[in-house]
């Protein structure tokens, strides 16, 4: 039965075993990988045939190498330049020759014969033409063996030539049916991975969902609802803070101080404005006594003694009678806010909950589950295409054996 039958066969039997399975590379394989070992036990039993009748062309031809090796052409009558350029074909001839010689008698596969042979006429043209100019019949009587080589050689084809079709056909489909194994194996990997995120994901949901729970009885607890309460009236009393604070600051304008601080020669007084003008607020914590109250009378004096110029006097006497006015009250309210707003957040650090951390942990599950949720994506898309080229690669494969069952 010829190697095709056999394939043919394999085929109609693997597909009566199991009308709806695919008939497996793997089975095709592990098929051709023994039908390759067979055909090269009986390419090679063939071989050693070959490498008989080889051994005594080589012999042959290891004696008119030594033969053309020993020939002296000083006795010849030629010009010494032809003499000259002929020994040099010769030397390097032989060179050539040995190379051979030393290839074939490796006995590998006879397409080592065939590249042996073609690669020593490409690389020997020029010598054997050189060689050639003076010596005749001993090339000659080369050449005859190395005809006996090339006919040996096509002997051995045209005789092999189903068995070396076949071996050829069996290595094409070894090559594609690796190649399948290979994209398949890619597949799995990647429905591993996708089985591995996909689990993943699970346990993100599974703890993104305890962890809601928690954040939902976390803020139905007393203790939240305290922290809450808390949290809101210290943003309260910050508020009111920040707004004396700011209050202060547009009160005592830098713009009267500084012109008073130019032209004070008191050096206290002007130490003084000088450090409201810089940081009211610290100034005014550090201004035991008020002495920034009779610095504004002065000021207020002075303006109106016309002492000290402005745009929009008024206005400016206006915010000075404020300030006079409330300054020592709101230090007052200042130091009573920072009081309760320590108070508040010694009780807050009391009571805190781990709400935040909650938080945090499940902005984190969900963050990871959606980058899963992308990498899934592409590796579904990756997937996708493998199987196409997959489906790609078997129809080929098929498309290979019939034609080969065709030309058969």
């Amino acid at each position: 039965m010829k190697f095709i039958d056999k394939i043919r066969s394999f085929l109609r039997k693997d597909k009566e075993k199991n009308a709806s399975q695919k008939t497996a590379p793997n089975n095709i394989g592990q098929f051709l990988d023994e039908k390759n070992q067979e055909i090269g036990k009986s390419l090679n039993e063939k071989s050693e045939n070959l490498y008989k009748e080889l051994s005594v062309i080589l012999n042959k031809l290891k004696e008119n190498t030594k033969i053309l090796i020993s020939l002296d052409l000083t006795q010849r009558k030629a010009d010494y330049r032809i003499k000259q350029i002929t020994e040099l074909g010769k030397k390097d001839y032989t060179v050539h020759l040995n190379k051979l010689i030393d290839n074939l008698e490796q006995k590998k596969d006879i397409f080592h014969l065939s590249k042996s042979l073609d690669k020593f006429l490409v690389e020997s043209e020029k010598s054997h033409f050189k060689a050639t100019q003076l010596i005749g019949k001993e090339i000659e009587n080369i050449m005859n063996n190395i005809k006996e080589l090339r006919k040996l050689e096509k002997n051995f084809l045209k005789n092999n030539d189903n068995l070396i079709k076949e071996k050829e056909n069996i290595k094409l489909f070894l090559e594609k049916i690796n190649e399948i194994k290979q994209e398949e194996k890619k597949i799995e990997n990647i429905k591993l991975e996708i089985e591995n995120i996909n689990q993943d994901n699970s346990n993100y949901k599974r703890k993104i969902e305890e962890l809601d729970k928690k954040i939902t009885h976390t803020k139905e607890s007393e203790g939240y609802k305290k922290q809450e309460n808390l949290a809101k009236d210290k943003n309260q009393k910050q508020e009111a803070l920040d707004k004396i604070k700011t209050e202060i600051k547009e009160l005592l304008d830098k713009k009267y101080l500084e012109k008073y601080a130019y032209v004070e020669q008191d050096k206290k007084n002007k130490k003084i404005s000088i450090s409201y003008i810089e940081d009211p607020i610290s100034a005014l914590f550090l201004d035991e006594n008020l002495d920034i109250l009779t610095i504004l009378n002065e000021i207020k004096n002075r303006i109106n003694a016309n002492k000290i110029s402005l745009k929009s006097p008024s206005k400016i006497l206006e915010k000075i009678n404020i300030a006079i006015e409330s300054l020592s009250a709101n230090k007052s309210r200042i130091l009573q806010l920072n009081e309760e707003i320590s108070s508040l957040n010694k009780e807050l650090s009391e009571t805190k909950t781990n709400l935040y951390d909650l938080i945090v942990e499940g902005s984190s599950m969900k963050n990871k589950l959606e980058e899963n949720e992308k990498i899934l994506s592409l590796l579904n898309k990756k997937h996708e295409k493998i199987y196409l080229e997959i489906s790609e690669l078997k129809s080929s494969l098929a498309q290979e054996v019939l034609k080969t069952i065709q030309h058969e």
